[in-house]
């Protein structure tokens, strides 16, 4: 029988080097695509609703990244240490990496537990109670993680284009009329 050996990171540290690099990238990645969502889709809803836009486009799923950004961070530094070093990233107890680990990961599910969850739903709750009711013919074919909220009858109706940040367009005699949802 064939003993086989056991291959180490040490021997072929080309390999993990651009590993730990590609983890990197993708680090990096998560990040900055996790900040541009949250950016884009979550913090428009409150703007809109401040200003009591005439429709509110709530993209749900955009607020579970909010912890993303703590696992992003931790991702990127985990990369960036192993890459360094050489060797896979296990911080020893007491170390500042060993905090810095554990306080990521805590704010990561910290704000997964009390931002991402309960969010999502206090935005609904405002929603209603400040007047504004679920309009389905807003949303587009396909699209069950996009809502549209309204406070006008007029603003619910079935667009035949969107333009924009998702305003909707409806073709009358011949024009191409958009209802600017921003509520500017």
């Amino acid at each position: 029988m064939k003993k086989f050996k056991r291959s180490s990171i040490d021997s072929v540290p080309k390999h993990f080097r651009l590993i730990t690099a590609l983890g990197l990238i993708l680090a990096i990645l998560l990040l900055a695509s996790s900040v541009y969502i949250i950016l884009d889709g979550v913090t428009p809803v409150y703007g809109r609703l401040w200003r009591n836009a005439p429709i509110v486009e709530v993209q749900y799923v955009a607020y579970a990244l909010l912890a993303t950004p703590f696992i992003a961070i931790l991702m990127g530094y985990t990369a960036i240490a192993a890459f360094t070093t050489r060797k896979v990233f296990s911080p020893e107890q007491g170390t500042r990496a060993a905090k810095f680990q554990s306080l990521m990961f805590n704010l990561f599910l910290k704000t997964l537990l009390y931002v991402s969850f309960p969010l999502p739903i206090l935005t609904t709750l405002s929603l209603i109670s400040t007047g504004y009711w679920l309009c389905n013919d807003l949303r587009p074919s396909g699209s069950g993680w996009q809502t549209f909220w309204v406070n006008n009858q007029n603003s619910c109706f079935k667009p035949d284009s969107y333009i924009n940040d998702h305003w909707p367009c409806q073709e009358v005699d011949g024009k191409k009329i958009c209802l600017s949802a921003d509520g500017r």
